[in-house]
């Protein structure tokens, strides 16, 4: 799933019959959208951070992640999930899947008409859910992505794109400690080529270079954090 390098962008979600297609900056992302399967419900699944800790979640909270339920039901409820998340990020998403278990998400309107997640479709829970540090954010953006869970990630993209509107090149990169290796003229050649192309979603394309260029070095340090190789978030 290539979804990191784009998790800043005014996105859509569309529904398909079998699940979620979400375009993010013109690259898609799917997602089954499955219900708990009848042999797994009632049963307990255990989820296990890098550290060793294991938590242990309801197949019915536990299912949301596409993940754990192709694991569960390839290996059996039995068998630990081991995942590459440290403890803290685990118990976090845990919370979101007990939530979710009983209460739907709300759906996102895109490209996102506020500053506000709430007045863009999402519930006052997952606001507030989502309403952590940069480094909290791209943790559980990462989470996301390696177990799964459509609904945390399109929320936690959203989340980003609004850290980055309306900021110009310098602002995002003063705020995310990003060095700067291109010359301006380049950067601003970029700008346009991107313009041309009508692929720019805001005015200032070179703000939306840097946005990129954040998310991915957010991204990576993420997944440096955790120990999760582009291998492993691309499976």
């Amino acid at each position: 799933l290539k979804v990191q390098a784009q998790a800043h962008a005014a996105s859509v979600g569309r529904s398909t019959r079998m699940g979620e297609l979400y375009e993010v900056l013109g690259a898609l992302r799917f997602s089954a959208l499955e219900a708990c399967p009848d042999e797994l419900k009632g049963s307990s699944i255990k989820l296990r951070s890098k550290e060793g800790d294991a938590l242990e979640v309801v197949a019915e909270a536990a299912c949301i992640s596409a993940s754990v339920r192709r694991s569960a039901l390839r290996d059996g409820v039995d068998t630990e999930v081991q995942l590459p998340l440290k403890k803290v990020t685990l118990m976090k998403v845990v919370e979101y899947l007990k939530h979710h278990k009983d209460h739907a998400a709300g759906e996102i309107v895109t490209p996102l008409p506020s500053d506000d997640l709430t007045e863009c479709g999402a519930t006052r829970w997952d606001a507030k859910f989502v309403d952590v540090d940069k480094v909290a954010l791209f943790d559980l953006n990462l989470a996301a992505t390696v177990l799964d869970i459509a609904g945390l990630f399109f929320l936690t993209s959203a989340k980003a794109a609004l850290l980055f509107k309306d900021k110009s090149s310098d602002k995002l990169r003063k705020d995310f400690n990003l060095l700067n290796d291109l010359p301006r003229s380049e950067e601003e050649a970029l700008g346009r080529e991107l313009k041309a192309s009508g692929k720019a979603h805001q005015e200032d394309a070179t703000a939306e270079i840097a946005a990129l260029a954040v998310t991915l070095q957010a991204s990576a340090l993420a997944a440096e954090k955790h120990g999760v190789s582009e291998a492993a978030r691309a499976e």
